[in-house]
This record gives structure tokens, C-alpha cells and sequence, in this order.
């Protein structure tokens, strides 16, 4: 346990909020002056934006910051929750509103006035309140899997936090049967943050296996192009028919996940491009005598 006094460990998180902050924002200059041409400082600065924000979640800029991010790799619509968080912290930000504008396509809303919260006199109770509160403004259509590396940290910095405070309300509510139901809303988000994270390896997953499968059908290719004898293009049509064989898997995977509304657009991209890939090499191989 910390002898240190709670504002003393409230100013060390917020230095060292600041720290990452500071951080985040060189490797953004840095992707800036390489044109965006690597993606490791883009990286880097989303880890460091993640990290600055748990340690102060306060921070208005690095919300900011996360949501001008995610808008230079194109994940708008997760950006959106990161610009309303800033927003809601900071109204008359005109950042805020200029990257909102750019993100959506139409400016921002004013905030709507929000009434005073009354108090039950009960403070587990109040706390319990706050918490379905946040819970009411957050946007659950950005609790969704991806296979962007951002978006999915995202996820899972709300689910630990969310998981943070069901930890420290659950064993105060004990049995108290009102109680309980205000601490239930709280457990389902924390489900659905945890499915989302599940999908979301699930896809990253299949996302690594069509890159493969399509860097070998590119490999196959060029052995193609240096020319086989005749037992060397027998040998590559039976690879060729295994990876035919991945690919068929994948369009059932993809298929199911889409009629489940899971989001499989960046896989289909690449999953198109494999099957661009594989046609050509039927094609050349069916040319071959």
C-alpha cells in the first residue's frame, strides 16, 4: 500500500498522462514528416494517446488527439466516441468541433444541458447512478470487433475500465436486491465489451491466416514466372488446390460473420484480393501444357 497522499498520486497520473501525451505527440510529427509512409509511429502514438488517457481520463487533448488518429487511418466512426468524450469535457473547444466536422461530415452539436444529478443520500447508491449515467451517454454502436490494432485497444481500455468499477461496486452492493439491479446494466457492458474483444482476436486471426494464404499464391506466381518442368507444375496444382481448399473456409467464415452484422469489410478486401490472386494462377496453370 502507497504512504503517498491521494492528490500526490493524482499528480503523478496526470504527469505521467502528460508524459504520454508528449510522446503521442512526437511520433504523430514524425509519422507527419515520413508521409504517413510508416505505420509504427502511428502505432506507437495510439499506445502512448491509450496510456495517457487511463492515467487521466480527464484529459481533454488526448482525447482529441485519439480522435484526429483514428481519422488519418480512416476509422471514423470509432473517432466519434473519442471527439464526443472531448466534447463533453470541453464544449467550447474549437478543435473539437473543426475535427468533428471532418470526421462526420457535418458540424457538431451544441451540448445539451445536463440537470444536476440528485442525490439519494445513500453514496454507494449515488455511485451506483453515476455510474448507469456514463454508461447511458457512451455509444454502443462503437462496441463492435475490428481488426484495426487502435480499435481494439480502445476496447479493451473500456472493458478494464468498466471492469475497474464493477470490482469495486460488487462487494459494497453485497445481496441488496435494488442495488443489484442498478449494478446489472453494468455487467451486461462489460459482456459486450468482452464479446467485442473475443470477435475481434477471432478476426485478427483470420485477417493473419488470408494475408498468408494470399502471400503464397503471390509466391506461386513468380515460380511460375521462372518456368517448371512438367512434374513441377503437377506438384504446384496440388498446392494450389489446398489453398483453394483455405479460401473456401474463409468465404464460409466471412459469410456466417456477415449474416451475424459483424463487420468484415477489411477482410473482404483482402480475402477479394486472394481470390484475384488465385484465378490468375488457375489461369496461367491451365495455360501450361
Amino acid at each position: 500500500m502507497s504512504n503517498l497522499q491521494p492528490h500526490i498520486l493524482t499528480q503523478r497520473r496526470h504527469e505521467e498522462s502528460g508524459d504520454q501525451y508528449a510522446r503521442a505527440i512526437e511520433c504523430l510529427l514524425a509519422a507527419e514528416e515520413d508521409g504517413f509512409r510508416d505505420a509504427r509511429p502511428l502505432q506507437e502514438a495510439g499506445q502512448a494517446l491509450i496510456e495517457a488517457i487511463r492515467f487521466n481520463r480527464q484529459h481533454t487533448e488526448a482525447y482529441i488527439a485519439m480522435g484526429y488518429l483514428l481519422w488519418l487511418v480512416g476509422a471514423n466512426a470509432e473517432a466519434l466516441p473519442y471527439l464526443e468524450e472531448a466534447l463533453r469535457l470541453d464544449p467550447h473547444h474549437p478543435d473539437i468541433h473543426l475535427l468533428f466536422e471532418r470526421v462526420t461530415g457535418k458540424p457538431s452539436a451544441p451540448p445539451a444541458p445536463v440537470a444536476a444529478p440528485t442525490s439519494s443520500g445513500d453514496p454507494l447508491e449515488d455511485a451506483l447512478d453515476e455510474t448507469l449515467r456514463e454508461l447511458m451517454e457512451e455509444k454502443v454502436a462503437a462496441i463492435a470487433p475490428a481488426v484495426n490494432a487502435l480499435v481494439i485497444e480502445r476496447l479493451r481500455e473500456r472493458h478494464a475500465l468498466w471492469q475497474e468499477r464493477y470490482d469495486q461496486l460488487k462487494p459494497q452492493v453485497g445481496q441488496r436486491p435494488v442495488l443489484l439491479n442498478k449494478l446489472a446494466p453494468l455487467a451486461k457492458r462489460i459482456d459486450l465489451y468482452g464479446e467485442a474483444i473475443e470477435r475481434s482476436e477471432q478476426m485478427v486471426q483470420l485477417d493473419e491466416q488470408i494475408h498468408d494464404s494470399l502471400r503464397t499464391a503471390e509466391a506461386y506466381l513468380e515460380q511460375l514466372a521462372q518456368g517448371l518442368d512438367p512434374d513441377g507444375l503437377q506438384e504446384l496444382q496440388g498446392y494450389v488446390e489446398v489453398l483453394l481448399d483455405h479460401c473456401d473456409y474463409y468465404a464460409d467464415t466471412l459469410d456466417a460473420w456477415e449474416e451475424q452484422s459483424i463487420p468484415v469489410r477489411p477482410l473482404a478486401r483482402v480475402y477479394d484480393q486472394l481470390s484475384d490472386t488465385l484465378e490468375t494462377l488457375q489461369a496461367q496453370l491451365g495455360g501450361n501444357p
